[in-house]
């Protein structure tokens, strides 16, 4: 989506246990209609998918005309009665807040940084979840539940993940000091 497009080898491995993460963190089920409103040329579009088809929820693929409509994505969002919605927080910004959209019970967000102020419109009534990773860990690494007026976080690494703050010399640093973040586990590709 940004930078010099690459191509990444992710293995059958690898996206069994991703699915299997999404199936334990977000259960989504046969009564669920999950909206997939990435491109599948987009790795997120992965998580839509299995999502869905894991715990046999119904798979809402949006249309062109759909993903183009701006802020009235809000109303197909709740004429569809989508319950699970995996989106970028600049799409939720766009649709102003999620008032009206009463079947929604899950907002999941990632692909760029969460604000308080989209938490603080569209957290309330549902859960919601931010998540993070690089395409190398098979679309996420980490997650974490947030809540209206409280601080926005990458959250922690996903059940058969590890995560670290490293320094140049790949030494853990202490809390509160930079480094990069380093990523291990089930869900690192090759």
């Amino acid at each position: 989506t940004t930078g010099t497009p690459k191509g990444v080898m992710v293995s059958v491995k690898n996206a069994s246990h991703y699915i299997a993460v999404l199936k334990q963190l977000f259960a989504s089920s046969s009564s669920d209609r999950v909206f997939q409103g990435y491109s599948t040329a987009f790795d997120a579009s992965f998580g839509e998918i299995w999502m869905a088809f894991s715990g046999g929820a119904s798979l809402v693929v949006g249309t062109q005309s759909m993903m183009q409509s701006g802020s009235d994505l809000k109303d197909v969002l709740r004429d569809l009665r989508i319950s699970i919605l995996d989106t970028t927080p600049t799409n939720l910004t766009i649709m102003g807040n999620g008032t009206t959209l009463p079947n929604l019970r899950i907002v999941i967000v990632g692909g760029e940084q969460c604000t308080e102020p989209v938490v603080k419109k569209w957290q309330p009534g549902r859960r919601f979840f931010n998540m993070y990773g690089p395409t190398e860990t098979t679309v996420s690494a980490t997650c974490a539940e947030l809540f209206a007026n409280k601080p926005v976080s990458i959250g922690t690494a996903l059940p058969g993940y590890t995560v670290s703050i490293r320094d140049e010399s790949m030494r853990e640093v202490r809390p509160g000091n930079e480094g990069e973040l380093c990523i291990g586990g089930a869900g690192v590709t090759l």
